[in-house]
């Protein structure tokens, strides 16, 4: 493939944005903006994050971290009534490989539909491609205009990676889910069958997986990230307002004398 020339690759860049813009706004969803930097990130144990010093004019300082997704944020902007939403957002993650997939530093589409489930985003994210490759000007291809296929877990490990995902957890020591139907012969729930509503299984999650350490220390696990729409810093503390001087209080009137208020 012949290299773009920079120019080249920001204008279909800014492009691609007007389209992904375009086709979100047409179906109702709002685009927002997240902070950066978060003093509570998500505990990923395969994630490692770039981290800093905060502090302000307080004193007060602490670590704070860039994000590897807006997903926190935008969770709680949902969980706070929010409509549907989506977001071009910048993401930071260290100990990327150096290759042509990965990047400390990247762009992340994300976006959330209430009251869907994931199969009905799977229309949505396949017209979504078709017009991104419509707006950079792609030569028309077959795979562009194939469906999506689809896979459970345990068919995306056996095609891709080489082995079964139920009997790595079996060798483990984990008790293995029981085996999901292909997702192309699963009832949609939405249409009409009854068996679409019963959970797909109802067994317990496995146990005895190894976990790995959380990088974050318990303090900071245990503390909820808010949702700032401005910077999050602490409030400043209020100067308690000192009563006047004696010498500016208003003396009570004193009451006349008798001789005084009735001098007949």
């Amino acid at each position: 493939m012949t290299p773009l020339h920079p120019w080249e690759s920001a204008r279909r860049r800014s492009a691609m944005h007007r389209a992904v813009r375009t086709f979100f706004d047409s179906r109702g969803y709002l685009e927002i903006q997240t902070p950066l930097l978060t003093p509570a990130p998500i505990p990923e144990s395969h994630i490692q994050l770039f981290s800093t010093e905060s502090a302000d004019n307080h004193g007060i300082s602490g670590p704070i971290y860039l994000t590897p997704s807006p997903e926190v944020w935008m969770k709680q902007a949902l969980a706070r009534g929010s409509p549907s939403l989506y977001q071009i957002a910048r993401c930071f993650r260290r100990c990327e490989p150096a290759d042509s997939l990965h990047r400390h530093e990247f762009t992340m589409l994300e976006w959330y539909r209430l009251n869907a489930e994931s199969r009905d985003n799977i229309p949505v994210m396949q017209e979504l491609l078709h017009r991104c490759a419509r707006a950079v000007g792609a030569p028309p291809s077959p795979s562009i205009g194939a469906p999506i296929r689809t896979l459970t877990m345990e068919e995306a490990f056996i095609s891709f990676a080489g082995f079964s995902l139920e009997d790595d957890l079996r060798s483990a020591g984990a008790a293995a889910p029981r085996a999901d139907p292909p997702l192309s012969s699963r009832p949609h729930p939405h249409s009409g069958d009854s068996r679409a509503a019963a959970p797909p299984h109802s067994a317990p999650p496995p146990r005895g997986i190894p976990r790995r350490p959380d990088p974050l220390p318990p303090s900071r696990r245990a503390r909820p990230p808010c949702l700032p729409c401005l910077p999050c810093l602490p409030r400043p503390r209020r100067r308690r307002q000192r009563a006047p001087a004696s010498r500016h209080r208003r003396k009570p009137r004193r009451p006349l004398s008798p001789a005084l208020s009735h001098p007949g």
